[in-house]
């Protein structure tokens, strides 16, 4: 019996001598401390500093102002609708532009709160665009629908017009590109779905995408994936058997509560920026998890 406990003792430091091997490079101290802090404060680790020889130019269009009235979740209330242009000092008429939408479960953010102004600062200095990002109008004053539109004028706006509202013609201009993340990153891509699918919304047909990136979008609204289980957040520990190696945190933030609540969390928030339309939270334009291959292709 001594000797079967000694042989099990010895089993388990090796597992805990291996997986210290075997995880170091998969789980960085890093990783992990970024865990721990976020877990405890989500705006702990946000950056605070623009990029100095970034430009940022704020953007009045006609017809775009909205106002973020008492139904508004977010803290910035009242006349809404000015966009930001972000570009790197000499950028002109003939610099590379990235429309950009901003996530924040369509209830929350603009292109100057929220940490956009840093990470979109230094999205213009590492790449030269002339990058706009949209002050769009956030559930429930706006929807799915009033959101692709007021992306779709912003996208006809940049294709004409440069820093310093410089001007030229579309056509021959210089290529442009849309991204976005989380929940604009999946808006982003229902507009290069659109206007794939319907070339004359941009421009007349005169101007054609050069592509998009999408960081961590939200692409399915029936938000029915495995993923609601697989990428829950869990904090991973034995008091028994891994004692000396501590908690380890596993999964996704984002993810925090029991799946099947997750699930029916972002299920009700996908509902109302579709205005309860059920039929689009399996669109294949506004929920793009349910396009094809040949849509998707440029």
């Amino acid at each position: 019996m001594v000797a079967a406990l000694l042989f099990l003792t010895f089993l388990l430091q090796a597992a805990g001598q291996w997986q210290d091997e075997h995880f170091k490079d998969e789980i960085s101290k890093v990783e992990q401390y970024c865990f721990t802090n976020l877990a405890k404060d989500s705006g702990c680790c946000m950056d605070v500093e623009v990029e100095p020889e970034v430009v940022v130019e704020k953007i009045d269009r006609e017809g775009t102002g909205w106002t973020c009235d008492s139904r508004c979740y977010d803290e910035k209330q009242g006349l809404r609708g000015t966009d930001a242009l972000y570009y790197v000092r000499g950028a002109d008429v003939t610099t590379p532009r990235l429309l950009y939408v901003h996530g924040g479960s369509w209830y929350y953010g603009s292109p100057f709160t929220d940490s956009y102004p840093q990470l979109l600062s230094r999205v213009a200095k590492l790449t030269g665009f002339v990058v706009m990002a949209i002050d769009y109008p956030l559930v429930p004053v706006g929807n799915a629908s009033s959101i692709l539109a007021h992306t779709l004028a912003a996208l006809n706006w940049l294709s004409e017009t440069g820093p310093n509202k410089t001007r030229n013609n579309p056509a021959d201009g210089p290529p442009l590109m849309i991204g976005g993340d989380s929940s604009g990153g999946g808006s982003a891509l229902t507009a290069l779905l659109k206007v794939h699918a319907n070339p004359h919304l941009l421009v007349d047909g005169s101007k054609k995408l050069a592509g998009g990136f999408f960081y961590s979008p939200w692409t399915n609204l029936a938000c029915n994936t495995p993923e609601y289980y697989s990428n829950a957040y869990a904090r991973v520990g034995n008091p028994f058997l891994s004692k000396d190696l501590g908690l380890v945190h596993v999964g996704d933030l984002m993810f925090s509560d029991h799946p099947n609540r997750n699930s029916r969390m972002f299920r009700s928030n996908a509902e109302a920026y579709v205005g309860n339309d059920v039929s689009l939270l399996n669109d294949p334009v506004f929920s793009p998890f349910y396009s094809t291959v040949q849509m998707l292709k440029g």
